[in-house]
């Protein structure tokens, strides 16, 4: 199979000055120049980029899960709403002491039962009661005396520690007269109350510890009332105040 090309040419009969002028004038091949922006135009383009890409990064971190932002389960709004609340003045209760107003003192039952619901009607009357003190010579009372004997192992309470007479260089000592509740109606020997008297290193009754009382649940309380308003001299170890106990014995008299 043979193949023929044709090939067209192109003439003109006719004269062309415009063309043949662009033939000649070799400035008109050169390629037109590109428009150019001013220098102003490229800095506002430059900011308006930067300002996109500002807002585009920021939108990122906001969002939920992405670049480390605040999780989508509300703890963002969670965070934004939390209030410190104003601080509360705590004020220790004050103690109050009024005028001819026995102190308080902490009187410890060690006896089951010795609390009952008669506890601080005693009579009104006075009552001849008398103490006496472990230390010294045990009375003849006719009952069990072994619990006036010098107990000579110190007892604590909580972190403190008291000491028994035995253990003293100078005992405490009551600086004035218990006063006791009294009655013309008791008779002797018909109430009696066993108890250990605690003394701090200033002097002042802090424990009241009932061992043993006939009746029961009548007089502990007048009774420890007694002691803790009596001020002692604090008894003395080394040269130094300390915290000490003593066993006492209350018994009505004539």
């Amino acid at each position: 199979m043979r193949f023929r090309v044709t090939v067209w040419k192109a003439c003109s009969t006719r004269a062309d000055p415009v063309g043949a002028a662009a033939v000649a004038d070799p400035a008109l091949w050169q390629p037109p120049a590109s428009p150019r922006f001013p220098h102003d135009n490229l800095l506002a383009l430059a900011l308006l980029a930067s300002m996109l890409l500002h807002v585009v990064l920021y939108r990122w971190t906001l969002s939920p899960g992405i670049g480390g932002g605040l999780p989508a389960d509300g703890a963002a709004s969670a965070v934004l709403q939390v209030r410190l609340a104003p601080p509360v003045k705590v004020t220790a209760p004050r103690a109050t002491t009024g005028a001819g107003r026995a102190p308080r003192v902490e009187m410890l039952l060690t006896r089951p039962g010795a609390a009952s619901a008669n506890l601080g009607s005693f009579p009104s009357v006075p009552f001849a009661l008398s103490a006496s003190s472990a230390d010294a010579p045990a009375p003849e009372t006719g009952r069990d005396t072994t619990m006036l004997n010098l107990e000579a192992q110190p007892r604590a309470f909580g972190m403190d520690t008291y000491y028994p007479p035995a253990m003293l260089d100078v005992q405490a000592a009551a600086l004035a007269e218990v006063p006791l509740p009294r009655s013309d109606e008791a008779s002797p020997g018909s109430v009696r109350i066993v108890a250990r008297v605690y003394i701090d290193e200033t002097g002042r009754v802090v424990f009241f510890e009932v061992v043993s009382a006939e009746p029961a649940g009548l007089l502990e309380v007048p009774v420890a009332e007694a002691f803790a308003a009596t001020p002692f001299s604090p008894g003395e170890r080394a040269g130094q105040p300390v915290k000490s106990y003593k066993l006492v014995e209350v018994l009505s008299g004539s």
